[in-house]
């Protein structure tokens, strides 16, 4: 009986011990498998806008780099925070991502969101777009010296079109400031409202991104200038305002971004794969066709350029008078 017992005793404490040691093998191993499902990449926004666009070229390329597919999740509302909320409360496990661009850091010098880039994990940049400022074929301008003269004659008579609180009404509160003008900033939405405004003359003067093309190529819009340091490949004709003596740039960059914590042997394998992708020839093509360029940065690199953009957005937000005290 006593034989008995130690016999049950030692196989109790030899499959105790087994069991311990397979802990750290199974964990290793599920580190190791990722990723092991799809992923779903939320886009804050309504489907058919440049980010929806945008995050479905990616997930469609990305398919040659990455072992399992990303999903598009479109979760639109307050202008992009809600789909931006359930990106920041969702498990640090790789299998949520974000891709969203500037808008994130307006929402929160505005005060309208609590968190920023710095409340998620940066993944990476994937593309950036500017905005070229533009008016009525119709219009009495023909260079953006032309707008800004009598900007500056006419004080706050000039109607910018933007969408309140996000780059759109940085990047035309920014060109005020750089140029000394004022300008009465006229609220409106995103792209597709702000020409539709524009073409019913009931603003003077806006800037917008891809969707602007099609109508200077129509003859619809004048283009006088494209907010960047480059010019537009799909406009080469346009003068930046950087080489009219302007300093002010109205520029998006998106991005992928993980919620707070996400490991970083994951942030590593994304980079890695993200990385690969910024170097294929029929992404960047495609791209843009959709007037973006790829400009990849990894994480510590797209952290500091985002930190450096809260900061300088702040600045244009403070010295514009428009928070509140």
């Amino acid at each position: 009986m006593c034989n008995r017992s130690h016999i049950v005793w030692r196989t109790t404490l030899l499959v105790a011990f087994l069991l311990v040691l397979m802990v750290p093998v199974e964990v290793c191993a599920a580190g190791e498998s990722y990723p092991s499902k799809p992923i779903k990449l939320i886009v804050p926004f309504n489907p058919g806008g440049l980010s929806d666009t945008t995050a479905r070229v990616v997930v469609k390329h990305m398919d040659k780099y990455f072992d399992q597919p990303l999903v598009v999740v479109n979760i639109e509302g307050a202008g992009s925070i809600v789909g931006s909320q359930e990106a920041l409360e969702a498990p640090a496990d790789g299998y949520t991502l974000l891709w969203h661009h500037h808008s994130m850091l307006t929402s929160n010098v505005m005060g309208l969101a609590d968190f920023t880039w710095d409340s998620y994990t940066p993944v990476c940049s994937v593309v950036s777009t500017g905005a070229t400022v533009v008016v009525k074929a119709t219009s009495p301008w023909n260079t953006l010296k032309d707008l800004l003269d009598d900007a500056r004659e006419h004080p706050g008579k000039i109607r910018y079109g933007v969408n309140l609180g996000t780059m759109s009404h940085f990047g035309g509160l920014n060109l005020g400031l750089a140029t000394g003008v004022k300008f009465s900033y006229v609220g409106g939405g995103g792209d597709a409202v702000r020409i539709a405004q524009l073409l019913r003359g009931e603003i003077d003067v806006c800037a917008s991104g891809g969707l602007t093309v099609q109508y200077v190529r129509s003859g619809e819009l004048r283009p006088l200038a494209y907010a960047s340091d480059k010019r537009n490949p799909a406009l080469p004709e346009v003068p930046t305002t950087i080489e009219q003596d302007v300093d002010s740039v109205e520029i998006f960059t998106l991005g992928i971004f993980g919620p707070k914590g996400l490991p970083k042997d994951i942030v590593e394998k994304l980079e890695k794969a993200f990385a690969m992708l910024c170097e294929d020839s029929s992404f960047k093509e495609e791209m843009r066709s959709h007037v973006c360029e790829v400009t990849y940065m990894p994480s510590d690199v797209f952290g500091e350029y985002l930190d450096s953009e809260q900061i300088r957005l702040q600045e244009v937000a403070e010295r514009s008078g428009i928070l509140k005290k």
